[in-house]
């Protein structure tokens, strides 16, 4: 009875070793990249061995917008990496013309977001001529709405640029992603995504690869 016991319990550290040997195996890149349908068909199979963790699109705008679209590759993506042991975090593309669009803009892309996302990006780089109000007001409407929806981290993301020129202050979100491809951002965000023309495995083209620069902070992100 004894030997049973003991082949039993050889063979369940045997079972659990095999199965984190996999993990890392799929999960073994070092990159940072973020994604959306115009990265057509990714081999998550050859990404996962490039990629750390990644940022997969949702939509771009709400379906009040005349260019309201929701990602077509967000739920493959998504599943991909996922299946592949990839933390993720979603972002939605912001067109905020009202602070009623901006409340909507965050229900909509909360709706259509992954169950298994490890956080949400407000991603807000577009100014709309019809917007009336300070951008810093939807942006404040916009993570209000989302803290009644969900307790998981999020993020802003601008560019360096875009956040100057409107004076968005960020400091209530759980993180930021700032984007200059020149040098780094003088924002001195946790994330930094540092250029457009990016290579990864099992990705067709040009990819944004980003870079850490609070690693304590971004990890509590993909957790």
């Amino acid at each position: 009875m004894k030997m049973v016991k003991k082949i039993l319990v050889a063979i369940f550290v045997l079972s659990v070793a095999i199965i984190s040997m996999n993990v890392s195996a799929n999960a073994s890149g070092k990159k940072i990249a973020d994604v959306s349908q115009y990265q057509g068909n990714i081999n998550w199979n050859k990404a996962a061995k490039d990629l750390k963790y990644v940022l997969i699109r949702v939509q771009h705008g709400t379906k009040d917008d005349k260019d309201y679209r929701l990602d077509t590759h967000r739920n493959i993506n998504a599943n991909g990496a996922y299946k592949h042991n990839i933390p993720f975090g979603q972002y939605g593309f912001a067109e905020f013309t009202s602070k009623k669009d901006a409340e909507n803009e965050a229900k909509t892309f909360f709706k259509h977001s992954n169950k298994n996302a490890k956080f949400y990006v407000l991603d807000n780089e577009k100014r709309m001529p019809k917007a009336k109000a300070k951008e810093q007001k939807y942006v404040d409407i916009w993570l209000k709405t989302m803290r009644k929806l969900t307790d998981k981290p999020l993020i802003y993301y601008s560019y360096q640029s875009f956040v100057s020129s409107h004076k968005i202050d960020y400091s209530r979100f759980d993180g930021s992603w700032i984007a200059n491809y020149s040098a780094k951002p003088i924002q001195n965000p946790d994330l930094w995504q540092y250029t457009s023309h990016g290579r990864v495995s099992g990705i067709k083209g040009n990819v944004d690869l980003n870079r850490i620069l609070n690693r304590s902070q971004v990890n509590k992100w993909f957790r």
